[in-house]
């Protein structure tokens, strides 16, 4: 039987110890998404003999699908996991009972509010499995960063459960910073041995974009930064942009003479060309996520700076990204102070590591 406990989660637990399989249940857009692979790294590390599959949405959660991260991936807007949310009363769709056949542990982000169908339906698909339903947001209140704040419910379950020691201790901060290495160069806009800045000046919603005059601006002045022997440090810029951007990408592009449009590529394909960037700058949005949660095959990630508006940075912000806030309206952050705050982190020479800490001079 499925009971309430207290932070708000149900659970039943497995009597007879660690999984043979675990199913992560994970719904939401890419930030969302990318923000259990804390959970996935934890659960690798723990169970390494278990198997994992992830039902997230179409290619957000082929991407989690990789040697050492989930072995299985399941789109979670097919037709069948509806079912989880219906009255009962109807068979499970096969391709759904597959997906949990030896299921072990279900582990579920997902928002149900009262209603019960979901733990019922689950409990149903996977009999004599663990069930935990955790709360996929942070509770009221709480400004715990988002990815320590879904490894927490998961440790809880396995210390009750006895699969850990009651006194385990584990650095989530660590686990939800986890990069996954990219084997292979950028294709396409990114393949080239010249370095480059990202700008991405999406982010799904209007009221999260810094002005796109502000882009260009700090476009401009990165295209034309270099050395004293005049050595640019970022021969390209390339401009990011997706569906739910509308033409901000073209229009930044536009802006900014020689840079380079990607528009809506592959998620595999935009995390290539966002590890091998020397510099990213977007907005609170995924695919600031996904410059913080990939590196490439040298271990290398760029540089991040993330603008913020209203929603709060110390829960949203990812990890390892420089903050800086334009304030509820995104009118309050010149490109003036951002580049200013880049400049004192830029090497002098190219060839230096970014980070050195000595400014940049600009044409």
């Amino acid at each position: 039987m499925i009971g309430s406990r207290e932070r708000g989660r149900n659970d039943c637990r497995a009597a007879d110890g660690p999984p043979g399989k675990i199913v992560l249940i994970r719904p939401g857009a890419l930030g969302d998404v990318l923000a259990v692979r804390g959970v996935i790294r934890l659960l690798k590390d723990t169970f390494p003999k278990a198997s994992l599959a992830l039902a997230a949405p179409g290619e957000r959660g082929r991407f989690l699908c990789r040697p050492g991260w989930a072995d299985q991936a399941h789109d979670w807007e097919s037709g069948a996991f509806s079912w989880l949310f219906s009255p009962g009363g109807t068979p499970p769709p096969p391709a759904l009972e597959k997906v949990f056949a030896g299921c072990g542990w279900a582990l579920a982000y997902v928002a149900t509010g009262a209603d019960a169908g979901f733990p019922a339906r689950l409990a149903e698909l996977a009999p004599g499995a663990g069930i935990l339903l955790a709360p996929p947001r942070p509770a009221g209140g709480s400004r715990e960063k988002i990815g320590a704040r879904l490894l927490r419910p998961v440790l809880d379950y396995c210390r009750d459960a006895g699969w850990l020691p009651a006194d385990f201790s584990a650095d989530l901060a660590g686990l939800a910073a986890a990069r996954l290495k990219l084997a292979g160069p950028a294709s396409g806009a990114g393949k080239s041995s010249l370095p480059y800045a990202v700008l991405h000046p999406g982010s799904g919603s209007g009221k999260k974009n810094w002005p796109l005059a502000n882009y260009a601006a700090l476009g401009r002045r990165l295209a034309a930064a270099a050395d004293p022997a005049g050595r640019r440090f970022f021969p390209r810029l390339i401009v990011t942009s997706g569906e739910a951007d509308g033409d901000l990408g073209q229009r930044l592009a536009a802006m900014l003479p020689g840079a380079v449009l990607a528009h809506s590529p592959a998620l595999e394909e935009l995390a290539a060309l966002l590890a091998g960037a020397a510099l990213y700058v977007g907005n609170d949005s995924g695919v600031s996520h996904l410059a913080a949660a990939v590196e490439d095959a040298a271990g290398r990630t760029p540089e991040k700076l993330v603008v913020f508006g209203a929603s709060d940075p110390g829960i949203w912000a990812p990890p390892g990204a420089r903050v800086m806030s334009a304030g509820p309206d995104m009118s309050g952050l010149s490109p003036e102070t951002v580049w200013t705050a880049l400049a004192g982190k830029r090497p002098a020479d190219p060839s230096e590591p970014l980070g050195t800490g000595r400014p940049l001079r600009t044409l």
